[in-house]
């Protein structure tokens, strides 16, 4: 997941513009970037460029890190930073300028379009979202008057949306691991 371009220059402006607070959030970016990446740091999928040494550090001093599965959860730190520094850095462009009231609500609006916008083509969903697929196979109604216990892998994990399986188990209420 991108960030956007929009908000990445944004960002960028803002650690320029507000530098005490802006490197600080530009160091939590940068850290929870690495974390995002794992136990290895890959020029692509296949070569390596070595271990990542903020990975590393978290996993030796953190009791309890070996526990996250998904690593793309860290990327809410990242988010965060890069929006609060994007916020930021459209804040120094205005005390900069000082452009009218009426201006700077034109301004923050295109930034606002802008963003929607890059993020509606950079995923490819629709504005606002594209709704959920609420039927579910008959095939849970079956599983669901089965005996025994056993749980439910889903393949291909990627049809119907991440929280699909987990409509899916409405129906036939049976355990589903979340990772292999």
């Amino acid at each position: 997941n991108h960030p956007g371009f929009v908000p990445m220059g944004l960002a960028i402006i803002g650690v320029l513009l507000v530098r005490r607070p802006g490197l600080g959030l530009a160091v939590g970016a940068v850290v929870s970037a690495l974390l995002c990446m794992g136990p290895e740091i890959y020029l692509n999928r296949v070569e390596s460029l070595g271990p990542n040494p903020i990975f590393v550090l978290f996993q030796t001093m953190w009791p309890g890190f070996d526990l996250v599965q998904n690593l793309e959860r860290m990327q809410v730190g990242l988010s965060l930073c890069v929006a609060l520094l994007a916020a930021m850095g459209l804040g120094g462009m205005v005390r900069l300028w000082q452009p009218s009231i009426w201006s700077q609500k034109g301004l923050s609006t295109l930034v606002v379009g802008l963003v929607v916008t890059e993020a509606n083509w950079g995923t490819g969903l629709g504005f606002p979202l594209p709704p959920a697929n609420a039927e579910i196979s008959p095939l849970y109604d079956e599983l669901l008057d089965q005996e025994g216990e056993f749980g439910i892998i889903e393949l291909p994990i990627n049809h119907g949306g991440a929280g699909q399986p987990y409509w899916n188990q409405v129906r036939h209420g049976r355990p589903l691991p979340l990772s292999l």
